[in-house]
């Protein structure tokens, strides 16, 4: 009798133990997913247009789940220097995987973001909803730069304390970063040989803000002699791409032009051939009537300040292009 119950003893604990294997077997199969690691580039500036996607990348940290959509949430056109980027992640596994991921359970590697929220309505499916850094701790884009001689130049970026600029000769860098808090760097003797010369450079601000992506010039033909004496002679329009001091350029979207000192207006008046000009903000000519310091100036087809002439919608400027009727 007592062989007997120690045989059925033995029974049953030889069954709870293939119930436990079984269980632990079972858990292990299902995949519990109790963290994931987010690793975030994200590229966007004030200006920029919301809908950029190419400036924000969202990858996984590991293999056994995927990044399946994002979507930011602000609404508008352009990033302004008010805002906190938000979007939210859908993250999704497979298989017998399932997650339960607590808030401090997302992990992010790469750019700033703060996890704002988490939250699963299937248990494959995981929504994940981000803080970006603020756009106020960013700097705006450059939109254009160009190399006139020796001299570099660009358009300014928004919340920009300073611009690091880096050379370079037939695709090499030539020296090191330089830095300047202006929009405009004469390289100098830096460009004293020959070879095909451009520059990129990007906006930094203070402590804490994240630098700007870089812009690219076009490149420009150095020799020697072109450094030590740059191009005279009266302004006057050219139909090419070349970027001379005191000349015209014209591209696919309008005439610019580049005053003696290589720099190029903006939302400023240019004089050339005698007559007056206005940049606008992206530096292209404008025409049509502008208002200036409170006036109002109206520019003929070819740009040009009309002055002392009745305009075509019938007002009257005066000598100095300003309307007085």
């Amino acid at each position: 009798m007592k062989n007997k119950m120690k045989c059925v003893a033995l029974l049953l604990s030889a069954a709870a133990l293939s119930g436990m294997m079984t269980m632990t077997a079972f858990a292990a199969k299902s995949g519990r997913i109790t963290s994931i690691r987010l690793e975030i580039k994200d590229n966007m500036q004030p200006g920029d247009a919301l809908g950029e996607d190419e400036a924000l990348s969202i990858e996984p940290g590991a293999d056994n789940y995927s990044v399946k959509s994002w979507e930011i949430e602000n609404s508008g056109y352009t990033w302004q220097y008010y805002d906190i980027p938000r979007v939210t992640v859908t993250v999704a596994t497979e298989d017998e995987n399932y997650f339960s991921v607590p808030q401090n359970g997302v992990r992010i590697k790469g750019d700033e973001a703060n996890v704002y929220a988490v939250y699963s309505e299937e248990p494959q499916v995981l929504t994940i909803t981000l803080n970006l850094r603020p756009m106020s701790r960013r700097v705006g884009g450059i939109e254009d730069a160009w190399l006139d001689g020796t001299v570099a130049s660009w358009t300014p970026a928004i919340g920009a304390e300073s611009y690091d600029i880096y050379l370079y000769r037939d695709e090499r860098p030539v020296g090191s970063r330089k830095t300047t808090s202006d929009t405009t760097f004469d390289f100098g003797t830096a460009m004293r040989k020959d070879g095909e010369y451009y520059y990129k450079v990007r906006a930094a601000g203070g402590e804490g803000v994240k630098e700007g992506k870089f812009t690219e010039s076009d490149s420009v033909y150095i020799s020697p002699s072109d450094t030590e004496k740059q191009p005279e002679g009266e302004a006057k329009p050219l139909n090419n791409s070349e970027r001379v001091p005191g000349q015209w350029i014209q591209n696919e979207k309008g005439w610019r032009f580049t005053n003696t000192d290589g720099s190029r207006p903006v939302n400023d008046w240019a004089c050339s051939g005698d007559k007056w000009y206005y940049f606008g903000a992206d530096g292209y000519m404008v025409t049509g009537w502008i208002q200036w310091e409170g006036k109002w100036y109206y520019l003929g087809p070819e740009g040009d300040m009309q002055t002392n002439t009745l305009t075509p919608d019938g007002y009257i400027v005066d000598e100095n292009g300003a309307r007085v009727w």
